[in-house]
């Protein structure tokens, strides 16, 4: 939110965007404007296909995203309203959320250059390499925040559900 640039605003709501499906970077970019309904307090969002059902014949279940009154700069609901009303994100049910040639390499740059820019901050306060981050650790850190961000968290497999993480012993 500091950077105060209309990409900033547009990473800001991919990143949300992905962060709260636990999803694949991937994924963000194959969201379009009908795959987007409310349900009461939530916006629920359904993919077409993913990368464990190419052919799109599972059943589709929507995965639910909520605001977060407490803490505006994280929450999802405001980051993409913020970013629909500065993209002007409009058109047919068909159009993409995210609409353009290479938006996920898009977010990747614009990742990468805010990671780099507080490489310093990040890599002392957390003890990482910022060049072992990228697209590909938003999946992964989702989903271990979820694992262990509360002193009562979800279990285990409703983490992995929502993350679609493989459960090989328990799908077999």
């Amino acid at each position: 939110m500091l950077e105060n640039s209309t990409e900033a605003i547009f990473a800001r709501a991919f990143l949300c965007v992905t962060w709260n499906l636990v999803c694949r970077a991937s994924n963000t970019v194959t969201i379009h404007l009908h795959h987007l309904s409310w349900s009461d307090d939530c916006l629920c969002i359904y993919f077409a296909q993913m990368k464990n059902d190419q052919t799109g014949d599972r059943k589709r279940d929507p995965r639910h995203v909520y605001a977060n009154p407490h803490d505006v700069l994280v929450c999802p609901i405001t980051a993409l309203a913020m970013y629909i009303s500065i993209f002007n994100v409009t058109g047919s049910k068909d159009s993409a959320l995210f609409p353009g040639s290479n938006q996920y390499k898009r977010f990747a740059k614009s990742f990468e250059k805010l990671l780099f820019k507080h490489k310093i901050e990040i890599e002392a306060e957390f003890g990482i390499e910022v060049s072992d981050l990228g697209v590909h650790s938003l999946r992964k850190g989702a989903a271990g925040y979820i694992s262990s961000g509360s002193t009562c968290a979800p279990p285990q497999i409703a983490t992995n559900l929502r993350a679609r993480l493989t459960m090989v012993v328990i799908q077999d």
